[in-house]
């Protein structure tokens, strides 16, 4: 008998960087500092609303603009049941 397969949901971060809805650039550009930090998750009220990545924050923009409005979403989510092989791209996405 063959053992399952990983899925992303076996691969995924469990406590992964968060922020409202209501953070700033600044807010978001603080958060990017932590080399941990690859992505943020813009949340409210548990549902993701969008998602930052470094590259999202260009240097010439008003740092009290709210950070959603750089967020996107497409590309940057895949479904937890998909079978986890190998680094996955944006192509992967669902």
């Amino acid at each position: 008998m063959r053992a399952q397969e990983p899925t992303v949901a076996d691969a995924m971060v469990t406590a992964p960087k968060t922020l409202g809805v209501a953070a700033s650039i600044a807010d978001a550009r603080q958060a990017l500092a932590d080399p941990h930090v690859h992505m943020l998750l813009l949340t409210s009220d548990g549902i993701l609303r969008g998602t930052l990545v470094r590259d999202d924050l260009g240097h010439d923009l008003d740092p009290r603009r709210p950070a959603v409005s750089l967020a996107t979403i497409a590309g940057r989510t895949i479904d937890a049941d998909v079978l986890a092989r190998g680094p996955l791209r944006p192509a992967d996405a669902g």
